[in-house]
C-alpha cells in the first residue's frame, strides 16, 4: 500500500516549542493489516517468550500483558528474581511467610485447570457434579464461569483479570477464557486482546474509524498521515483526522478552544444567510461557495460568495486575486488609544473574538463541504459511474477520472479546513503572507474543481443523444483541473513544511 495520501515520502516534523516551523525527514513506509493478522503478531511474541522462559502460553501471554509488553524489563525481572514476577503477575500463588530472596531460582509448575469439585457453587449455590477451577482450587459451574468472563468482556476488564474468588491473586488464563466465552463476545475478546498489545508497542495503532478493524504498522513512529482501507485517513501520531499542516498539538489546541467558545459563535452556524441584494434567505446545499439566488425560487439570480457574500464575479484574477476573502485583514481602530484601560481590555477581548470567529467559520464551512463531498458526493459519483459504464458502454477505465476529481475534493477540503486553525495561530509577517497567497491558490482551484465534479452527468446519460464529445470534453476538464488542483495542494504543504520563506 501507498505510504501516503499525497504521493509524497516526507513526514513532518515540529521543535519542541511546537511552533510552526516543521523540518522534513525522509520516513519508512507503513503497512496496513487486519485484526487478524496483528492477533497473529501478538501470537508469535507470546510464544517466542513462552520458549524463552520455559513457561506455557497461558502464563506467557500474563506476563507480557501484566508488563505491558515491556519485554526487557520482563526479562530483567525474570532473572532476578522468578517466583517474585510469578507471584506479582498472578500466575503462581503466594505462600505464608513468602521470602522474595530465598525463591531465586525455584521452578514452578504451569497454569493449571482442575475439575471434579463436588458441592455448591460459590456463586449462585446450586449443587453442580462437575465444577472448574483453577490451581488456587477455587471451583465455580460453567455457566456462571462463562457469566463472570462474558461480563469481565463487555466491560473491558478482562485484560489483568483475576480468579472471582473474593482476594484470589491467581491471573485468569487464556484457557479458561477461551473455554467459557460465548460465540458473540469472542469477537470482541479477541480485539481487546490486540487493542491491548497495539496500545502498548508504538509501532502500530488501530484505525480510529467506528467499526474499522485495520491496524496500521509503521515502525518509523512520529508524524504521518495514514490512508486506511477504509477510506479514512488519520494521523498516526496522534489518533485524530488526518490535519496537515497543523501539528498534533496546535489540533488538540484548536478543538479546546471550540469547545470552550461553542456558545459565543453559535449563530454564526446557522444553515442559511441572506442573499446580499434582495435578502431572500439562501440554503448552502453544495460543497462549493459559488451562490446563485435562484429566480424560479423567487430569488433574483444575483450571484455571490457564501463565505464574504461579495459579487462572484469579484473573485477573478483581474480584481487583485480570486479568493480575497480568505484573507484575515487586522481592523486596527486609531481612536483605541483614547479609551480607558477597562474598554480597552474589552475592545482586544471583542478584536479577539471576531478574529477567532472569521477563521472558525471557514474552518468549518471547509468541514461541510468535505462532509457532503465523503458522504453524498463520492457514493453518487460510484453510481454515475455505474450508469455511464452500462447505459453508454463507457469502459470503468474511462469514467475512474470522476472518482479521482471527487476523491482530490475531498483531499483538498480536508487540508483547507486545517489551513484556517493553521493560520489562526501564525503570526503577521512574510511567511503568513507568503502561507496566505498559497491558500488562495488552493482554495481558488479547488472551488473550481468542486464545481467541475458537482455538474450534473444526466445529459451524458441521455440513451437518445450518441454524440460522444461532451463527454469527452468534461472528462478532459476535470482531468487536468485534478492534477492542477493536486499539483497546487503539494506546493502548499511542500512550503509550509519547508519553513515557507525559509
Amino acid at each position: 500500500m501507498s505510504d501516503s495520501s499525497f504521493d509524497s515520502d516526507w513526514e513532518m516534523e515540529y521543535e519542541e516549542d511546537e511552533s510552526p516551523s516543521p523540518s522534513l525527514r525522509r520516513q519508512n513506509s507503513y503497512e496496513i493489516i487486519p485484526l487478524d493478522q496483528l492477533e497473529n503478531k501478538l501470537n508469535q511474541t507470546v510464544e517466542e517468550y513462552s520458549e524463552l522462559l520455559g513457561i506455557s502460553q497461558d502464563e506467557a501471554l500474563i506476563l507480557l500483558q501484566f508488563y505491558m509488553w515491556k519485554v526487557h524489563k520482563l526479562q530483567d525481572d525474570w532473572l532476578d528474581n522468578e517466583l517474585k514476577v510469578r507471584v506479582e503477575a498472578g500466575i503462581s500463588l503466594p505462600c505464608d511467610n513468602f521470602d522474595y530472596e530465598k525463591s531465586r531460582g525455584v521452578k514452578l509448575g504451569a497454569i493449571k485447570l482442575i475439575q471434579g469439585y463436588e458441592g455448591a457453587c460459590p456463586i449462585c449455590y446450586e449443587v453442580k457434579e462437575s465444577k472448574d477451577a483453577l490451581q488456587c482450587s477455587h471451583g465455580f459451574c460453567n455457566k456462571c464461569w462463562g457469566l463472570y468472563i462474558d461480563n469481565l468482556v463487555l466491560s473491558n476488564t478482562v485484560i489483568g483479570s483475576r480468579c472471582p474468588m473474593h482476594s484470589c491473586t491467581l491471573a485468569l488464563p487464556e484457557t479458561m477464557i477461551l473455554k467459557h466465552i460465548t460465540s458473540d463476545n469472542l469477537w470482541i475478546y479477541k480485539r481487546l486482546k490486540c487493542e491491548n498489545f497495539a496500545h502498548q508497542n508504538p509501532v502500530y495503532k488501530f484505525c480510529p474509524a467506528p467499526g474499522c478493524n485495520y491496524v496500521a504498522e509503521y515502525p518509523n513512529l512520529g508524524f504521518h498521515e495514514i490512508e486506511c482501507k477504509c477510506g479514512l485517513v488519520f494521523c498516526f501520531s496522534c489518533g485524530e483526522e488526518a490535519h496537515r499542516p497543523a501539528p498534533c498539538s496546535l489540533v488538540k489546541e484548536w478543538k479546546v478552544k471550540n469547545s470552550n467558545e461553542s456558545e459565543n459563535i453559535t449563530w454564526i452556524l446557522a444553515n442559511t444567510k441572506e442573499c446580499p441584494k434582495c435578502k431572500k434567505p439562501i440554503e448552502k446545499n453544495q460543497g462549493c461557495n459559488h451562490m446563485t439566488c435562484r429566480k424560479e425560487a423567487g430569488g433574483c439570480g444575483f450571484e455571490f460568495c457564501w463565505l464574504c457574500q461579495g459579487p462572484w464575479a469579484d473573485h477573478n484574477s483581474s480584481t487583485g486575486g480570486f479568493y480575497r476573502c480568505n484573507k484575515y485583514e487586522e481592523q486596527m481602530n486609531n481612536e483605541q488609544s483614547k479609551l480607558s484601560k477597562e474598554e480597552k481590555k474589552r475592545a482586544d477581548i471583542k478584536t479577539e473574538l471576531n478574529k477567532y470567529m472569521w477563521y472558525f467559520e471557514r474552518f468549518n464551512n471547509h468541514e461541510k463541504a468535505q462532509r457532503i463531498a465523503s458522504r453524498e458526493q463520492l457514493g453518487a459519483m460510484e453510481e454515475k459511474m455505474q450508469l455511464l459504464h452500462d447505459m453508454k458502454n463507457y469502459p470503468i477505465g474511462e469514467v475512474e477520472f470522476l472518482k479521482l476529481g471527487a476523491e482530490q475534493v475531498i483531499t483538498c477540503r480536508r487540508v483547507l479546513k486545517w489551513t484556517y486553525a493553521f493560520g489562526y495561530y501564525l503570526e503577521s509577517g512574510p511567511e503568513k503572507n507568503l502561507f496566505e497567497h498559497l491558500q488562495e491558490k488552493l482554495e481558488e482551484n479547488t472551488e473550481h474543481l468542486h464545481e467541475l465534479v458537482e455538474k450534473p452527468l444526466d445529459p451524458f446519460l441521455d440513451p437518445e443523444v450518441l454524440d460522444k464529445s461532451p463527454f469527452y470534453q468534461y472528462k478532459s476538464d476535470l482531468t487536468n483541473y485534478t492534477q492542477v488542483t493536486k499539483k497546487f495542494l503539494e506546493n502548499l504543504l511542500e512550503g509550509i513544511e519547508n519553513g515557507l520563506t525559509s
